[in-house]
């Protein structure tokens, strides 16, 4: 069970508290055909304009995936992977996006080895609450062909070892970092409005506008296994060392 976008529809909601860096956002995403421009998740300090934000999406080329991070004046910085045409077609597979600073966001697509980074500075204010599925929160692009399932915000750096579980299929509750999920939408139940399933279920309830479709087509996720993590914060540190950062 997922939905479909391919109508044009999405999902918004609002945090009641505002939230800085370090953020994670992960999808599970499937598509026919992969095509361009399409928004997957956006997270940003208003909800109407992507300035002061974070966007995953599917980048300016075909087979593209992408981590941007956007400032006051819309300026960005992004991590992209340029897959082989036709990578994923027709089949789930997840996306993590890691903004650990203004200096550090990687972009993990189906496994932790198809990575990419950027450490070129650009800062996101700290006071991120709203958050669009399949849209960009200035709406100037939605989304065409795709399914989306098993959304993730999470308030820090996810580990890697998560990092390999989740594309791995495991359930976002059952990470070793699961206390730092601020909202976790399966997305598996057919409703207008998706109420947030992480534990501490304090993320908005989600608003569903236009035409996105209740489809019963889902990624195969399970509810044990996994690797044992360490906390995000360590490995943060860690890379921007490794890369004579700070």
């Amino acid at each position: 069970m997922s939905y479909d976008f391919a109508g044009g529809g999405y999902f918004t909601g609002t945090f009641d508290i505002t939230y800085s860096l370090p953020i994670t956002l992960a999808i599970f995403c499937k598509y026919a055909d992969h095509t361009t421009g399409d928004v997957f998740l956006n997270f940003g300090n208003s909800n109407t304009t992507t300035n002061d934000s974070i966007l995953l999406d599917s980048g300016s080329s075909s087979d593209e995936h992408r981590l941007a991070s956007f400032n006051s004046v819309g300026g960005s910085n992004v991590a992209l992977i340029a897959e082989a045409s036709g990578t994923f077609d027709a089949a789930w597979f997840g996306i993590v996006g890691v903004v650990t600073s203004a200096i550090l966001r990687d972009i993990f697509v189906n496994t932790l080895a198809n990575t990419d980074d950027d450490v070129n500075s650009i800062t996101v204010a700290s006071a991120l609450k709203y958050l669009s599925i399949s849209s960009r929160l200035d709406f100037g692009l939605q989304q065409t062909p795709w399914n989306f399932a098993e959304i993730v915000i999470y308030n820090g750096v996810m580990s890697d070892a998560d990092i390999i579980s989740y594309l791995g299929g495991l359930k976002a509750t059952n990470l070793v970092g699961a206390a730092n999920i601020i909202a976790y939408y399966s997305l598996d139940t057919e409703d207008d409005s998706p109420n947030d399933e992480s534990a501490g279920g304090a993320g908005p309830d989600l608003v569903k506008n236009g035409s996105a479709v209740f489809d019963a087509d889902h990624p195969v996720i399970t509810t044990s296994g996994g690797l044992p993590g360490f906390r995000g914060a360590n490995r943060g540190i860690m890379r921007g060392v490794a890369r004579g950062i700070g």
